[in-house]
C-alpha cells in the first residue's frame, strides 16, 4: 500500500509540471555552436595559409513537443546554426591585395524521442534525446585579388564567386536538464551533438568539395506547456 501511495504521489506531481505534464508544448532555445571542422575546411581556401577562426557563434532552436507520459516525449525542431566565417582582407600576397569571404549557412530539421527522469521534490528533470537531423547547407565563397599570384584551386582567374548547396541526414544526441516553474513554464539547459551524415554524402559542389560537419551546441531556453 505504501508503494502504491508513493507511485500515485509521484504521478500526481508529474502531472503538475510543465516539462512532464501530458500533452503539447512549444520551446525556444538560444545558445552557441562550435565546429572546428568547418574552420579547417575554410582554412584550405585561405591563400595566405592562415587559420580560419570559426570559434563559437550564436544560434537558435525552436520547436514542438508532445509528452505521451511523464517519462517519454516526441519532439520536432528547426535549428538555425548561425555558422559564419568573417571576411578577411589584406596584403596576403606579394604585389597585391586579396579579399576573401566565406560563409557556411546550415539549417537543421530535427525529430527526436525524449526520455525523462524526474527529481520529484525539486520540480526538475534530466533527459536524453535521440533522433535524426535533416541538414541543409549553403556555402558562399568570394575571392578577389589584383596579385599575379593565385590560389591553386583557382589558378586561371583573379576573381571567384559561387554559392554551393548540399543536404544530408545525420544522427543526433542531446542531454539536458529542465526545471518546471509551474504547470505551464519550464526552463531548459542542453548540450546537443549532430554527427556526420549517414544518409547522403553532405558534400558541397565547391572546388575543394567541402562537407557538412559535426556540430556541438550549448543551449538555454524555455518551454511552454499548453
Amino acid at each position: 500500500m505504501c508503494l502504491l501511495a508513493t507511485n500515485a504521489m509521484a504521478n500526481d506531481l508529474a502531472q503538475q509540471r510543465a516539462f512532464t505534464r501530458a500533452g503539447s508544448y512549444i520551446f525556444f532555445q538560444y545558445g552557441v555552436v562550435h565546429s572546428e571542422q568547418y574552420a579547417e575546411q575554410i582554412s584550405r581556401y585561405d591563400n595566405a595559409n592562415l587559420q580560419a577562426r570559426l570559434g563559437a557563434d550564436t544560434m537558435e532552436r525552436f520547436g514542438y513537443g508532445y509528452n505521451l507520459n511523464p517519462n517519454f516525449a516526441l519532439e520536432a525542431a528547426f535549428v538555425d546554426t548561425g555558422i559564419e566565417v568573417n571576411s578577411r582582407s589584406g596584403n596576403f600576397l606579394l604585389g597585391g591585395i586579396t579579399i576573401q569571404r566565406y560563409d557556411f549557412d546550415v539549417y537543421n530539421l530535427e525529430a527526436a524521442a525524449v526520455f525523462k527522469n524526474s527529481f520529484q521534490q525539486l520540480n526538475s528533470n534530466i533527459y536524453a534525446k535521440f533522433g535524426m537531423v535533416y541538414s541543409y547547407g549553403d556555402l558562399g565563397i568570394q575571392y578577389d585579388t589584383n596579385s599575379i599570384f593565385r590560389p591553386s584551386w583557382n589558378p586561371d582567374s583573379q576573381h571567384f564567386q559561387g554559392s554551393f548547396k548540399t543536404s544530408a541526414l545525420s544522427p543526433m544526441f542531446d542531454v539536458g536538464f529542465a526545471w518546471s516553474a509551474n504547470r505551464y513554464l519550464a526552463f531548459t539547459l542542453d548540450y546537443e551533438r549532430v554527427f556526420n551524415p549517414v544518409i547522403g554524402s553532405g558534400q558541397f559542389s565547391d572546388p575543394l568539395k567541402s562537407k557538412l560537419q559535426v556540430l556541438n551546441m550549448f543551449l538555454v531556453g524555455v518551454a511552454y506547456k499548453f
